[in-house]
């Protein structure tokens, strides 16, 4: 998924119509799920220079408008079961869905689903 969206961030044209630069670089992006798919498009978001600001997990999401690293917050669900109270970042309440971000990288197992805890 990450290399899709990153050859569509690279059409100038279509990026222009958004108001957006081309490429990730400087991209504000929301991923949901940290499992196998989402931790890697959100480690390879982060390696491409994006800002991964917000990660959502099944228990919540956490927020750092600055960015997470992906490897940071997965050891710290490894460590505590859970992203919640990841140092650094603030805790989303389930109200807050969507904070502001250019792309939001959606688990593909939820497409066309709606979460009703969020």
């Amino acid at each position: 998924m990450f290399y899709g969206l990153r050859e569509l961030c690279n059409v100038k044209e279509d990026m222009e119509k958004l108001g957006l630069n081309p490429g990730i670089e400087g991209k504000r992006v929301i991923v949901q799920g940290m499992g196998n798919v989402g931790y890697h498009a959100a480690k390879y978001f982060h390696e491409a220079g994006a800002i991964v600001v917000c990660l959502i997990e099944w228990d919540g999401a956490i927020y750092n408008e600055k960015g997470l690293n992906p490897d940071e917050v997965l050891k710290h669900r490894n460590e505590t079961g859970s992203i919640i109270n990841f140092p650094g970042a603030k805790n989303l309440e389930k109200k807050y869905r969507r904070p502001g971000a250019g792309v939001r990288y959606p688990d593909p197992r939820c497409a066309g689903k709606r979460d009703p805890r969020w």
